[in-house]
């Protein structure tokens, strides 16, 4: 049986959490702040788990420039951490 995934039944289970509300005039939804927190913690993080990956990678690019090294492609545990 294929599992059926609707924004409807998601929206309404918000609703009735009373994390989301919604207003009739305009059909705007507005965020519980608890759930506009969560949002701005999870980008944070987001962006810092990807700055520490771009950091890597150019810590290895500037090591295989140093020793001239271009097709071994050799990690360190310490380059990442």
């Amino acid at each position: 049986m294929p599992v059926i995934f609707s924004a409807d039944i998601g929206i309404r289970s918000l609703l009735d959490k009373a994390l989301i509300t919604t207003t009739s005039y305009n059909n705007f939804i507005d965020m519980h702040d608890l759930l506009q927190e969560i949002e701005k913690l999870f980008v944070k993080n987001v962006l810092k788990i990807l700055g520490n990956a771009v950091d890597c990678i150019k810590k290895m690019q500037n090591y295989y420039k140093r020793t001239n090294i271009s097709s071994i492609f050799y990690f360190s545990g310490n380059w990442c951490s």
